[in-house]
């Protein structure tokens, strides 16, 4: 069975770390374990939220909710799905669970994420989960490799309503 959760810094043992880590590790191009170390233990900048099958981290996401991307926004820092467990929807889920976790918490800054041109599968995930591509406004934004992508808590939330509601439609 799939669980969605917040995790507090408390939360996170070393074994918990090593799993992510595997999760980080398993795409060929993800942070190195200081950066990791930093988002998911001694910082206290960024939320983070895991997919856990049993007691398996098989998905991971972090935000910064101080973000100054955008002029001021919670910026997806980071998205990571273990390659057999992709294409079953985990990754909408998690970013269900996390913007769930923003509007219960009263926020209301637009969400961002900056992603590879090259990622296709992210931007048509990004797109249809309602983010859109936007041109950049500040220095922090500007970058030829990616584009920027924002959308409301809201509207994010509506869409994968939609989604989820036709999914069980389907089945």
């Amino acid at each position: 069975m799939l669980t969605y959760k917040k995790l507090d810094r408390k939360d996170v043992s070393e074994e918990l770390f090593k799993q992510i880590m595997v999760v980080e590790n398993s795409t060929g191009s993800g942070y190195d374990e200081d950066i990791m170390r930093e988002i998911w233990i001694t910082g206290d900048k960024n939320d983070n939220f895991v997919c856990m099958d049993e007691d398996k981290v098989i998905a991971h996401i972090s935000y910064n909710p101080k973000s100054k991307r955008r002029n001021g926004s919670i910026f997806m820092v980071n998205l990571t799905v273990l390659p057999e467990y992709c294409k079953r929807g985990i990754a909408q889920n998690l970013i269900y669970t996390a913007t769930n976790y923003y509007i219960d918490n009263g926020y209301t800054l637009l969400t961002s994420v900056s992603v590879d041109k090259v990622n296709i599968p992210a931007v048509n995930l990004y797109q249809k989960v309602g983010f859109e591509i936007k041109d950049p406004i500040c220095e922090a934004d500007e970058d030829d490799e990616q584009y920027i992508m924002d959308s409301t808590l809201q509207n994010i939330k509506l869409t994968l309503d939609e989604i989820f509601k036709e999914n069980i439609k389907i089945k």
